[in-house]
């Protein structure tokens, strides 16, 4: 099966937010002419999709299966896999990208129910806030506009969910910070947990374990060192793979196709 590189970002459209744990607004406009296949490796975010015209089509492994299907508001959880988007009619809307226990106090739900899973944003949360998020980017024509809505109601949100445990959001900062993730043990003992109370919360907080969330945070991080222009050997051995060869089998085993199939250049 082959993947496209098709570009979806505005590269001008993206805003800053203006709260601790959300990483970045991204919008996207899909034109039907473009209508593409993309495989993406996991996400080290939990990923909000807000759309306004048309939809998008996300499916998890087997991608025989029926694809989830993105019409107006949807949220993607941690997971170990990738996933294939698709369009076929013209799509615009816009990525909000989380930490995880962002998400955790966004969604006020342990994010092991999102582990593995594509939901509707309106089931999680309280009534009208989903509609309240959409209305905010149908407001304005301006995306930078759009984007400060949307920072406003996630910001409101964000002020009433639970505080997720000072530990978790420190052993996170600690996995997507570290050149090489530390290990399991490492981390416990930094953050003053026992390896099974750390995994515990993790799986809460989090979505995943510990070892999960840094096997996802190690594949981004190599990635990006090869789409800056690093060999697939100097990046894999960057950040803690054994080899090229190692790196290799854990793409394949993370994605479904080796790292030679996969467009860097997306």
């Amino acid at each position: 099966m082959e993947f496209s590189a098709c570009s979806h970002a505005l590269p001008h459209l993206s805003g800053v937010p203006s709260h601790p744990g959300v990483l970045g607004y991204r919008g996207f406009r899909l034109a039907a002419a473009e209508a593409c296949r993309r495989l993406e490796p996991p996400a080290d975010a939990v990923i909000l999709f807000l759309v306004t015209e048309g939809e998008l089509l996300i499916s998890e492994p087997p991608h025989h299966q029926a694809p989830f299907v993105v019409r107006r508001a949807s949220v993607c959880g941690l997971c170990t896999h990738g996933l294939r988007f698709e369009h076929r009619t013209a799509v615009t809307g816009v990525e909000v990208a989380l930490a995880p226990w962002a998400a955790f106090r966004l969604l006020g739900t342990p994010l092991r129910h999102l582990s593995r899973r594509v939901v509707e944003l309106d089931t999680l949360l309280p009534a009208g806030r989903c509609a309240a998020l959409l209305r905010a980017l149908d407001a304005s024509d301006d995306w930078r506009e759009r984007f400060r809505l949307l920072d406003a109601e996630l910001g409101a949100l964000l002020a009433r969910g639970p505080v997720p445990a000072v530990p978790v959001a420190r052993a996170w900062r600690s996995l997507t910070q570290a050149a090489a993730a530390p290990s399991v043990a490492e981390l416990a003992r930094e953050v003053g947990l026992s390896q099974s109370q750390l995994a515990r919360r993790f799986v809460e907080q989090v979505g995943v374990t510990p070892k999960a969330a840094a096997r996802i945070v190690r594949l981004r991080r190599t990635l990006g060192l090869m789409a800056g222009g690093c060999s697939a050997a100097d990046a894999a051995l960057q950040t803690g793979y054994c080899d090229q060869a190692h790196f290799s089998r854990e793409f394949k085993a993370m994605t479904g196709v080796p790292p030679r199939r996969f467009p860097l250049g997306g």
